[in-house]
Order: structure tokens, then sequence, then C-alpha cells
């Protein structure tokens, strides 16, 4: 293998501090202190589908195509969900692939539908789910089923009411398994095509940060300890799922980079403009 990529979306040194590192995380720790890191800007918008499709494009979004989840028609006057159909550049996997190189991508979102690559694709978030021709080559989707039934893009959590401890528990029960799935599924498409770049990308962080922040902040964590405990056990299952990927790569000499879509943060309001501009009588 001559590079790995492991993609954490809703990833943040903000959640991931010294502290959580050293005394939880010591693959991602082993990473950051073994290589080079830094806070990179995100997408403009710093969105799921923008920023991951910049990722394995190079493209800024209003060149690639995928502005967002939706894309408004003017001609038709609706609007349409986005999709790898939306992008109007090869990615990274395709250039690769036309040189030669075996490709595995596990999960990364906005790769639905499939497009042909030199391995194998799973697509990740935006697919519409597992009875869809979600992998390419599409024989690869009874594979991957067979060996993970449960196979899952992301958890199916309960929103009604997070600060429950037993909703929580079983939440990250959630996002644990599906953490293992990916592995699971990387694993499995290793064995088929020995890759030269694999790609693997969580969504469950970045699911646990939507309805937990405000138990994962360093700011307000301590405020709630058991939670934070809890969450704590979650995070260290995904460094191990970090080191079970890393275990994938059998050469010493192989790039590994580990790469985020954008951070995470308190929600301090909601703004609706049409909204606001149809009380003040403006529209």
């Amino acid at each position: 293998m001559k590079a790995m990529i492991i993609g954490i979306d809703g990833g943040t040194w903000r959640l991931f501090d010294d502290y959580l590192l050293k005394n939880h995380m010591p693959n991602l720790h082993s990473l950051k202190m073994r290589g080079f890191w830094g806070e990179l800007r995100s997408t403009d918008p710093p969105i799921t589908p923008s920023a991951w499709t910049t990722c394995i494009t190079g493209c800024h979004p209003y060149k690639h195509g995928v502005i967002g989840f939706k894309d408004y028609s003017f001609a038709e006057n609706r609007a349409k969900i986005t999709s790898s159909a939306s992008c109007r550049v090869p990615t990274m996997f395709e250039q690769l692939s036309d040189h030669g190189y075996k490709i595995a991508s596990i999960n990364v979102p906005w790769t639905f539908p499939c497009r042909e690559v030199n391995g194998v694709l799973v697509a990740g978030f935006g697919m519409p789910g597992v009875d869809s021709d979600f992998t390419y080559p599409k024989d690869f989707r009874q594979k991957l089923l067979s060996k993970v039934p449960d196979y899952s893009v992301i958890p199916d959590t309960d929103n009604s009411n997070p600060g429950n401890l037993d909703i929580l528990h079983e939440n990250l029960r959630k996002c644990e398994r599906c953490i293992e799935q990916k592995v699971e599924a990387a694993s499995l498409a290793c064995e088929q095509v020995n890759p030269d770049i694999l790609m693997v990308q969580f969504q469950s962080i970045d699911t646990m940060g939507h309805i937990m922040w405000s138990y994962m902040d360093p700011a307000t964590r301590n405020n709630c300890p058991e939670h934070w405990s809890r969450i704590c056990k979650t995070l260290e299952k995904f460094d191990r799922a970090i080191g079970d990927v890393l275990k994938l790569v059998t050469n010493n000499d192989a790039i590994i980079c580990v790469v985020s879509d954008h951070g995470l943060g308190r929600l301090k309001g909601i703004i609706r403009p049409n909204v606001f501009l149809r009380d003040k009588r403006l529209v």
C-alpha cells in the first residue's frame, strides 16, 4: 500500500485535545506526534457534501459543483438532492485508476452513484440505502452484506432526548457499531483488491457531535462527568478502530493522512433569512 487516508467527519482538535489524545487515544496521538499536523480552513460552505468532494477532487465547491445537500434549479423552480452526479470533475480515485493504481474507498460521502474505479468503492453518506447499488463493482455489495449484514452508513440515533443516560448509551452503542463496520468493510476490500490507495471515512464522530456536543466540548464536558466518561469509552473504541485500519498497511513507507471535513461547535442560535424577510413583509 502506497497511501492511506483516514477521514473523520466532524473531527476537530477542539475535541481531540492533548488530554484526550494522551489518556484515551494512543493511536491518533502517535500519528500526530510522529507527523505534521495543523488546523485547516474548511470549504465554503463548510458542510459534508462540499468538503468531502473537495477532498477527493482538490477543487473548490464552485468548481466541482457540489455546493450543498441540495441544488436549486431556477429553470425548474425546484430543489434537487445533490450526489456524485453533481460533481463536474473527476475524483482522485478515477485519476489514480487511470494511471493503473488500485483503489479502495470506504464510506466517503457523496460518492453515490458509484463511479467506475480500478478497485472497490463503497459509497458513504448521501447514498439511498443498502438496497441500492452502493458499491462498485456491484457484486461487492453482496460480499459486504454477507460479512456485515447490519452495515449502515451513519448511526440511526435517537435524538429526542440525548441527555438521557439510557438514550446516550444506546446512541453511543450504535456509533461504535457503525465504526466497526467501516473497519470490516475496509478489511474485506483489501482482501479483494490489495489496494495501492485506501481511504476509510468514519461518520460517527460527526453524529455524536451533532447530538451531544455539550458533553464533548472541553469547555463544558466536565459539567456532566458521567456523560463524558461514557463518551470517552466510545472514543477509545474509535481509536482502536484507527489502529485496526493502520494494520492493513503492510509496508513501512506508506503515506498516512488523517483528514476532516469541518469542525464542531456550540449552537448559539438559528437564523432563517427567508422567514425574517417574510415577517418583515420584504418579500
